[in-house]
């Protein structure tokens, strides 16, 4: 009677160790993405007021990428979510009343809602700005809501173009100096 056992190739090591070498960058920047879109969300579900400082943030750190031809489809769609976001956001909120007592968060709102539209027009020259329109539209929901008195519970139409355009910013890796 034979047994059959599988065979194990004794240079399972070194198949593994090429495989990390090939596929370990690309797991460890995904891992990356994943957890700074939870700090994401949990800085936007805690401190909702203070939550448009992280797209703020990224975009400064993204202000010197420089991205090579293989990544220009993907900062052509994220300038365009820019701009849409920015041209959304230049329809629907110019006229959000003020409720009582709140004057210095609505003008605090409406210099935002100016910087919004000014990064969405700018976008196709710097790309890096392309994340603070559509996270304005998100921000600002919950903001309209103190400044208004008023329940806004949907957040649905503009919460996949944050979504979208915060995974391009994180994802996408700059082009190395050449030396």
């Amino acid at each position: 009677m034979s047994t059959f056992a599988p065979t194990v190739s004794k240079n399972w090591r070194v198949s593994a160790a090429s495989a990390m070498s090939k596929y370990g960058l690309v797991a460890v920047q995904f891992f990356a993405l994943l957890l700074a879109l939870k700090i994401n969300r949990k800085i936007e579900w805690l401190a909702p007021s203070l939550w448009i400082l992280f797209p703020i943030s990224l975009s400064a750190a993204l202000a010197r990428a420089k991205y090579d031809d293989a990544a220009k489809p993907v900062v052509k769609l994220w300038k365009l979510i820019g701009f849409l976001s920015a041209v959304y956001s230049l329809i629907h909120y110019p006229l959000i009343p003020a409720a009582e007592g709140m004057h210095g968060r609505h003008v605090l709102f409406l210099a935002l809602w100016i910087s919004s539209i000014a990064a969405g027009a700018l976008c196709f020259r710097f790309p890096n700005l392309a994340i603070i329109p559509p996270a304005f539209l998100l921000w600002s929901i919950n903001e309209a809501q103190i400044i208004t008195g008023l329940a806004i519970i949907v957040n649905i139409d503009v919460a996949p173009l944050t979504a979208v355009s915060m995974c391009i910013g994180l994802g996408l890796r700059p082009m190395l100096p050449t030396i």
